[in-house]
């Protein structure tokens, strides 16, 4: 193959190179973009699988706090001593008075909370629901705050890609770069042509 160094040609080899040149750092700052953001995507996607996984687990222990709390209801069958024992056990503050009770001191309430076996019963069962609703709403709460923590690295990831995709595919980047260096070619011709060089 034949090389000719006239100015015509030597000219066209130079702009050869500043062309392939300018391909290539469009080539590598495509590639360091889509790496970046790949690299975003995969620790914001271990976030988001940290927190399934906390709720995942969070799931099994509130099934399991559920169970037990649930497998402390009573029924009119229940004996009155594993009723109170419950109530103590539910309530800890619940004093339970003895049933043979001692003259009241002059200060003291006249009248106590007398409950028949049946009023008892539902007393427990519904301080086991009120239990049952603790434990949700503290599950909930921690399920709220990893939800948020999952929108939060799902909308950094969109971000990213968003900031990325901005510099557009490889094409679109190699024809910006292609219409800047016309204009760059251009604009250096305009100026020699005003320095009379034409």
């Amino acid at each position: 193959m034949k090389f000719t160094f006239d100015l015509h040609h030597l000219v066209l080899y130079g702009l050869l190179v500043v062309v392939s040149l300018g391909g290539i750092e469009v080539f590598h700052s495509w590639q360091i973009d889509v790496v970046k953001a790949k690299a975003k995507t995969d620790a914001d996607q271990e976030v988001i699988q940290q927190a399934e996984r906390s709720q995942a687990d969070r799931a099994k222990q509130f099934e399991s706090q559920i169970a037990l709390i649930r497998s402390l209801r009573v029924t009119p069958k229940t004996p009155p001593a594993v009723i109170v024992t419950r109530l103590q056990g539910l309530e800890p503050e619940m004093r339970i008075l003895p049933d043979q009770l001692v003259a009241p001191k002059p200060d003291a309430p006249k009248v106590n909370l007398l409950l028949e076996p049946a009023q008892q019963v539902t007393l427990v069962n519904r301080l086991i629901e009120c239990k049952e609703c603790d434990e949700e709403r503290a599950k909930l709460k921690l399920d709220l705050g990893d939800e948020k923590t999952k929108r939060a690295a799902a909308e950094d990831q969109a971000k990213q890609w968003k900031d990325t995709a901005k510099g557009g595919s490889l094409w679109t980047r190699m024809k910006r770069r292609a219409w800047y260096f016309l204009e760059d070619v251009v604009a250096i011709e305009a100026l020699r042509c005003a320095g009379g060089h034409c």
